[in-house]
């Protein structure tokens, strides 16, 4: 089984700049920033920067890298010594600033159903993201029954999300614990 790892970097860039990750393994370029994992942003996020999709790895590998800032052809490397991580849960998060030796990992973990979220150990839990994974398949034809149900679960699910920072209630139930910092 592989574990995935997503990346949120913080880094002040000009116009004509964008990101990436550089690294030891085949996913972030080995060490050629040219091939490395380009991040992205947007003006509601930046100046974080993030991997649009997982990275899969072995898990317990020791994985090298820095943070990129290019500009064409000029690439702008981080002055501090090689991050290094070793991915020990099935999916995580890496959280840093550009040039800053401070790291967080953050274990993600998605949860199917009610059952799963009253396992959840909420003094842990730093953000949850609520939503509907069956969305797709609602349209008129439901019976009110169903329709009741499937309100009661979602108020269910945003009376639990209230009380944290960032809820995406229309896109199942994520949640990133408590972190490792480096």
């Amino acid at each position: 089984m592989s574990a995935r790892v997503s990346f949120r970097i913080k880094c002040l860039t000009q116009i004509s700049q964008h990101v990436m990750i550089c690294g030891s393994i085949a996913e972030f370029g080995n060490w050629n920033p040219q091939n490395g994992l380009m991040l992205v942003t947007h003006p509601d996020i930046y100046p974080t920067w993030m991997s649009q999709q997982d990275i899969c790895v072995e898990p317990n590998t020791l994985i090298e890298f820095k943070v990129v800032i290019c500009q064409g052809v000029d690439f702008f490397w981080e002055t501090i010594p090689n991050r290094g991580i070793r991915l020990r849960h099935h999916r995580q998060m890496v959280i840093t600033t550009y040039n800053t030796p401070n790291l967080t990992i953050s274990p993600l973990q998605r949860l199917i159903s009610n059952s799963d979220l009253q396992q959840l150990d909420i003094q842990q839990v730093r953000r949850l993201r609520v939503s509907n994974p069956f969305r797709h398949l609602d349209d008129d034809s439901d019976s009110n029954t169903d329709q009741d149900s499937d309100l009661q679960s979602k108020q269910s699910l945003r009376s639990l999300a209230d009380s944290f920072d960032s809820i995406d209630v229309d896109s199942g139930v994520e949640y990133i614990g408590a972190s490792d910092q480096f």
